[in-house]
């Protein structure tokens, strides 16, 4: 079995399954050499005796997601600490929540052996943080920006509240079918949607010297975007090129880091194309 497919086969078994049912597709998007050619990546690692390890060693899965794993967290760090007061309180909450997906996810994919409770744990823990993550972004598309502490507080809570509810619906119900794409991939495309809307309209009122400085931003958050889409399609041939090294997991994971980070450039500037600041803010091209 392909890394991809058991990815797949892990976090969206429904979507896997559906994908299968449609036999033509499925042979386009994994074919059969894939399960040969890149299967998931295990590394067996000697602990040194100064960590206690004494010969002990550790299994690492997918050794090669990890750089993107660790960007997401520095992306989510640079953006809490850059993104501060009421008028960012969905976007920095929704970093934190990004940071936390990707905490998670480094258990679910690498260090926790699967089928194991913390494994289990790590997985669900990975898909509630992140349709939490996304929908804090949503919000900061759709509402506006709070102008107040107390209003700030009050998004904060329902931030919170919005990852509690999704944390026991997906530790509840995740044998259900379709509760895991919906909490995942359902509020990431949303997230996504309402966002690359909201920049273009930002890019589209923009004056040319304001495109000529902020371009670069937008082409990142464009090409995170692009990776996050077609990271499944271009499975065949990311493993063709980069072997069983590069595939479908870390390009989304890359994606999503790179899309992070373009919003946080944005939002942190002087204003002029900014995002996630809220529906109702107004930079200074409107």
């Amino acid at each position: 079995m392909g890394s991809t497919e058991t990815f797949l086969n892990d976090f969206f078994p429904a979507a896997a399954d559906a994908l299968k049912q449609r036999a033509q597709l499925w042979r386009l998007l994994q074919p059969a050499w894939l399960a040969t050619a890149c299967p998931e990546q295990q590394l067996v690692l000697t602990l040194p005796g100064w960590l206690g390890g004494g010969g002990a060693t550790l299994l690492l899965r997918n050794p090669s997601l990890l750089p993107a794993q660790l960007g997401g967290l520095a992306v989510a760090l640079f953006g809490v600490h850059r993104l501060r007061g009421p008028r960012h309180v969905y976007l920095h909450h929704s970093l934190v929540l990004f940071g936390l997906m990707n905490a998670s996810s480094i258990l679910a994919h690498a260090f926790a052996q699967r089928g194991t409770p913390l494994w289990q744990a790590a997985l669900k823990a990975d898909i509630a943080f992140t349709g939490a993550s996304s929908l804090c972004l949503l919000l900061s598309q759709l509402l506006p920006a709070p102008a107040s502490l107390h209003a700030a507080s009050g998004a904060a809570v329902a931030c919170w509240g919005v990852l509690l509810a999704l944390l026991a619906a997906v530790f509840r119900w995740s044998a259900v079918p379709w509760v895991p794409e919906a909490a995942y991939l359902g509020t990431t495309a949303l997230a996504a949607t309402a966002t690359g809307y909201s920049l273009l309209r930002r890019w589209a009122a923009l004056s040319r010297r304001q495109r000529g400085a902020l371009w670069p931003r937008y082409a990142l958050g464009a090409l995170g975007a692009a990776a996050m889409l077609c990271c499944l399609a271009l499975d065949s041939l990311l493993c063709a090129v980069g072997g069983p090294w590069l595939g479908t997991t870390p390009l989304l994971f890359a994606g999503s880091a790179a899309g992070f980070a373009a919003i946080v450039l944005l939002a942190g500037g002087d204003g002029e194309g900014a995002a996630g600041a809220g529906g109702g803010g107004r930079s200074k091209a409107d």
